[in-house]
C-alpha cells in the first residue's frame, strides 16, 4: 500500500504528499481487521517519512482492494520541522487510486524491496475462504415470530418435514406436521456467509439446526438437525436424549437452496417468505458482522506489513 501510495502522491501537490518521498515502512505499530463482506483494516505505520494511518478495504472474491483513508502525521522534534505537526490528510483521487490498487493487487504486483514480497488478494477459494478466522458466534437478540431467526427456522422446519417423508428415521417420523413455537436460542457467525445455530421449540420437541448461508452465490445449507423429546410433556420414552435426523443432506441443501431461491412461501404458521440476504453490494456492507479485532502478527513479512506496503507504494503512485 505504501509503495502504491508512493506512486499516487507524485501527481498530487498535497504537502503531506510531498513529505512521502522515497518512503519505506519501517513497522506496523498497530492493526486491526474488521470482518465485513471483505475484511477492513485499519493499520497505524511507521515510515522513514512519518506515521501513516491507513483504512483498508479488501473482498477477496471480487478482487477488490481499496485504501479508504490515508493520513500522515510527523514528529517536528524528530523531523526539525513544524508545518507538519498533527495528522495531514493525504490528498489523492481515491477512485483512480483503487481502480490502480486493485489491478495491481489482482495481478500480484511486487511491492518495494524493501519488503521484498509479492501482495495478492486472500485466496478465494471455497475452502480458503472458509477456513479464514473471522470470530466466534454472536447472540442474535431478534428471535420472536416474524423475525429472520424465526422465518428461517419455519422455512427450515418446513423443508425439512418434506424431505423427511423418504426417511425411516424415528425422529424424523416425529416431525409430522411440527411447527415452530419458538426460537429459544439463536447464534451466528461470520465466516464467507453465515453460519446460523437455532434452539428451536416445535410442536414435535426441541429442534437443533446448524444452517450456513452465503447470500452471493444463493447456498442455503442445512449442516446438522437434530430433535429433542421431553418424554414427561409427551409420555414416551423411546426419544429420550437428542436424536439426529439421519436425512440425504446433500439432496436437501439443493432443494433447500433452489427454494430459498425462488422465495418459496413457508408454513402458514408463519406467513413469511424467507428469501436470502440481499447480494446489493451496500446491503452487504450494512450486515452486522462484528467489531474489529486486534491483528498480533505486525511484523515485517506478515501480510498487515506488506499490505502496508503494498497500499503506500500504490498511493505515492
Amino acid at each position: 500500500t505504501l509503495e502504491k501510495l508512493v506512486e499516487m502522491c507524485a501527481a498530487s501537490n498535497s504537502l503531506a504528499c510531498g513529505r512521502l518521498g522515497s518512503a519505506a515502512v519501517r513497522a506496523v505499530v498497530h492493526a486491526q481487521q474488521q470482518v465485513v463482506s471483505g475484511t477492513n483494516y485499519v493499520l497505524e505505520v511507521d515510515t522513514s517519512a512519518g506515521q501513516l494511518h491507513f483504512e483498508i478495504y479488501e473482498q477477496a472474491w471480487s478482487s477488490t482492494l481499496e485504501l479508504k483513508k490515508a493520513s500522515l502525521k510527523v514528529n517536528p522534534a524528530e523531523e526539525g520541522l513544524s508545518m507538519l505537526q498533527g495528522e495531514s490528510r493525504l490528498d489523492i483521487g481515491f477512485a483512480a487510486f483503487n481502480e490502480r490498487l486493485s489491478t495491481a493487487s489482482t495481478a500480484s504486483t511486487t511491492v518495494a524491496t524493501t519488503v521484498a514480497t509479492t501482495f495478492a488478494p486472500m485466496s478465494t477459494t471455497a475452502a480458503a475462504k472458509e477456513s479464514t478466522l473471522l470470530g466466534g458466534y454472536k447472540l442474535v437478540d431478534e428471535v420472536g415470530e416474524g423475525s429472520r431467526m424465526h422465518t428461517l427456522a419455519s422455512f427450515t422446519l418446513e423443508k425439512l418435514v418434506e424431505m423427511c417423508a423418504a426417511s425411516n428415521s424415528l425422529a424424523c417420523g416425529r416431525l409430522g406436521s411440527a411447527a415452530v413455537r419458538a426460537v429459544v436460542h439463536a447464534q451466528q457467525q461470520v465466516v464467507s456467509g453465515t453460519n446460523y445455530v437455532l434452539e428451536v421449540d416445535t410442536s414435535a420437541g426441541q429442534l437443533h439446526f446448524e444452517i450456513y448461508e452465503q447470500a452471493w452465490s444463493s447456498t442455503l445449507e442445512l449442516k446438522k438437525a437434530s430433535l429433542k423429546v421431553n418424554p414427561a410433556e409427551e409420555g414416551l420414552s423411546m426419544l429420550q436424549g437428542e436424536s439426529r435426523l439421519d436425512i440425504g443432506f446433500a439432496a436437501f441443501n439443493e432443494r433447500l437452496s433452489t427454494a430459498s431461491t425462488a422465495s418459496t412461501t413457508v408454513a402458514t404458521t408463519v406467513a413469511t417468505t424467507f428469501a436470502p440476504m440481499s447480494t446489493t453490494a451496500a446491503a452487504k456492507e450494512s450486515t452486522l458482522l462484528g467489531g474489529y479485532k486486534l491483528v498480533d502478527e505486525v511484523g515485517e513479512g506478515s501480510r498487515m506489513h506488506t499490505l502496508a506496503s503494498f497500499t503506500l507504494e500504490k498511493l505515492v503512485e
